[in-house]
């Protein structure tokens, strides 16, 4: 087993891009990655984002004020994840001026969607496991909600891995070019 955190899964961040301005002002080079979305973290931000908006759709409309924090959570992740595929799809984390450990980043966004959607899959089940309603039966939705919340807690666990072996291999790289030149 490799243990360098290196493999086909891991991503690289800091890739650069040959630019080349030809005399009429277009450039050749590449600025869209569309490799990322061909590996297996590329595929699961795009099933995470899937089952986020089936489980919107599935829980309204709110019946009961539990299924607020499900929502919430279910919004968030969405936008955060959707801005992450254009960071991504865009190579935006080579422009920006000011670098953040991006690796770390993802893996904190990845890890607190995993938790959270962890807590509101089990707030909303136990909000609709002893309700009963006279007239309307909101219940299967709302349970299949907490069904999507449980799969997209799973898909962002998963996500979470595969930052967290990316962050790890990304750390090893900076340690070790940073032991191969001195500081003075």
């Amino acid at each position: 087993m490799d243990n360098s955190g290196t493999g086909p899964n891991v991503v690289d961040f800091r890739t650069t891009t040959t630019t080349t301005i030809t005399r009429n002002g277009t450039s050749s080079g590449s600025f869209i990655n569309y490799r990322y979305f061909k590996s297996v973290p590329g595929i699961l931000k795009f099933f995470e984002l899937l089952v986020g908006i089936i489980c919107i759709t599935t829980a309204t409309p709110v019946v009961l004020n539990e299924t607020y924090f499900l929502l919430i959570v279910a919004y968030l992740a969405i936008i955060i994840t959707t801005l992450w595929i254009i960071v991504i799809f865009f190579r935006i984390e080579s422009k920006v001026a000011v670098r953040p450990s991006w690796p770390a980043l993802e893996l904190f966004f990845t890890i607190g969607a995993c938790l959270l959607y962890s807590f509101a899959m089990v707030v909303q089940f136990s909000a609709f496991s002893n309700v009963y309603f006279i007239h309307y039966n909101p219940k299967p939705r709302s349970i299949a909600a907490a069904v999507f919340g449980l799969i997209n807690s799973i898909l962002y666990g998963a996500g979470s891995y595969f930052a967290f072996m990316t962050w790890r291999a990304f750390n090893n790289t900076l340690v070790q070019s940073n032991a191969r030149s001195p500081t003075f």
